[in-house]
């Protein structure tokens, strides 16, 4: 990509910056917006979907489910938090000389990638998976917990498309490794189980054989 698409793409990122966060603030949707972009909801969340996958589908079948969820979502914050962000150092909105509306206390640490989207994509990703049911609630919270980290101020459009690419890439990577280990059913994999044969009938098969 060259140096004027980069620019092009960055004032683009920061005019949608701009636009979400300058505009409307009624006081019901600050306190939604913050409400949603508190790690603390995500983790509860998440934590009540896993207990309820795990009562209903059995010990051993929630066992995995808890330790790759836990696994998925360590994956997920570490890598975007304490490898990616350092490594690309983009300033958040308030940092880099941004008008921002800010909701919540500045903070030092780089924007991008997006350590929430990358969390609740991966978590929607990955339960998803076991309980397809879920799947249209559970990527709305994670689009909503996401949109909020621009609407309060601290992370750019562009930061919550990497986060949720990190994200979906540790769940799709997590649910890989439970499959190649036999841990997940066949038809989690994307592959109906092979079709049994029927009893072979001999009086049809010496019947067809008289047929040429």
């Amino acid at each position: 990509m060259s140096g004027e698409a980069v620019a092009g793409l960055v004032a683009l990122d920061r005019a949608l910056f701009t636009w979400i966060n300058h505009g409307p603030h009624p006081a019901w949707l600050d306190q939604v917006m913050l409400m949603a972009s508190d790690v603390r909801l995500g983790r509860l969340l998440f934590a009540v979907v896993t207990l309820i996958l795990g009562v209903r589908s059995g010990w051993r079948r929630g066992l995995v489910i808890l330790l790759g969820a836990a696994c998925t979502l360590a994956a997920s914050d570490q890598l975007s938090a304490h490898v990616l962000k350092p490594l690309i150092g983009r300033p958040r909105p308030a940092n880099a000389g941004m008008e921002v509306h800010l909701l919540v206390n500045r903070t030092h640490s780089y924007a991008f990638p997006s350590s929430h989207a990358a969390n609740s994509c991966a978590g929607a990703l990955f339960f998803s998976r076991f309980a397809p049911g879920l799947t249209v609630p559970l990527f709305g919270l994670a689009a909503i917990m996401s949109l909020s980290r621009v609407y309060v101020g601290v992370h750019y459009p562009l930061d919550l498309v990497g986060g949720a690419l990190v994200g979906l890439a540790c769940a799709v990577a997590m649910l890989r490794i439970l499959a190649w280990r036999g841990l997940v059913p066949a038809r989690l994999r994307g592959r109906a189980p092979p079709a049994r044969p029927g009893p072979v009938d001999p009086e049809g098969l010496d019947e067809g054989a008289g047929r040429d």
